[in-house]
């Protein structure tokens, strides 16, 4: 049999694979603190982590409480009441999953740490390539959700709002942009300035908070799974080599045999 010309190759470059691979799941964990925390992080990384994580809740709190508060005293119509539960229901499986990530924290470091190694670990160029087309599709994934969840973000709060008629109350002497979703005049009446300006603003922030959050949960279930893909094409490659080997390979048929079975291992956890 032929044997394919293959370098063996240790990856020194692998915290540059590393970032590749996961540097836009680390800038849409960041945004909500939902990044695992290094064991030893700096009290600086603690508050920073504390305040991003109320500052997230807060925001999406500014818009499920008020909604609720209108669901249960304002709104008496059924149709009326569905559609804002309706519009409300997105906001609380994004509050659901921002809890899984911090309840979730250290298995979300745990994985990542688990990547790292695997970066670290490769020592064949075949294999390298391997991972990071399966990165490079990751990255493809998390970008069109991004695109599809931050484009609902720009056309349903900014654009959608802007373009309708304002509202013309009290014969004129009341104008204002219709919010996104309602609040109710029992906490405050946000037709009048400037509170209808900082509702608007503080709910386009709330929305954007809550598409991220959904943004962040398919870019980490995409990570984890062509990962997973990797690894398993990876294995699939050293069990076309355990015969012959590669070329220059010092390793016996039993110190194969025993990697193949130790990636199996790593892979099924």
């Amino acid at each position: 049999m032929n044997k394919e010309k293959l370098e063996i190759y240790y990856n020194a470059s692998y915290k540059n694979d590393m970032s590749f691979n996961v540097r836009l799941n680390m800038l849409t964990l960041k945004i909500i603190g939902s990044w695992p925390r290094s064991l030893d992080r700096a009290w600086l990384e603690t508050i920073e982590h504390m305040f991003l994580n109320l500052l997230g809740h807060g925001l999406l709190a500014f818009i499920l409480v008020p909604g609720i508060v209108c669901l249960t005293i304002e709104i008496s119509d059924i149709y009326d009441k569905m559609e804002v539960a309706a519009a409300l229901s997105f906001f609380v499986m994004a509050v659901m999953k921002y809890f899984i990530f911090m309840i979730r924290e250290a298995d979300i470091r745990k994985c990542v740490n688990l990547i790292e190694n695997d970066w670290r670990n490769v020592k064949h160029r075949e294999d390298r390539k391997i991972m990071l087309d399966n990165a490079s599709f990751n990255r493809r994934l998390t970008v069109i959700c991004g695109f599809f969840m931050y484009g609902g973000v720009v056309f349903y709060y900014i654009v959608l709002p802007l373009t309708r008629p304002k509202i013309v109350e009290e014969g004129g002497n009341l104008t204002y942009t219709r919010l996104v979703y309602p609040f109710p005049p029992t906490i405050a009446d946000a037709r009048r300035r400037p509170i209808n300006e900082i509702c608007y603003a503080m709910q386009i922030l709330s929305g954007f908070i809550a598409h991220n959050v959904t943004v962040a949960a398919c870019g980490l279930v995409a990570l984890l799974a062509m990962h997973g893909c990797g690894q398993l094409q990876v294995l699939m490659a050293w069990l076309e080599k355990l015969v012959d080997g590669r070329e220059n390979d010092v390793e016996t048929l039993r110190q194969r045999l025993a990697n193949v079975v130790e990636q199996h291992v790593r892979v099924i956890k």
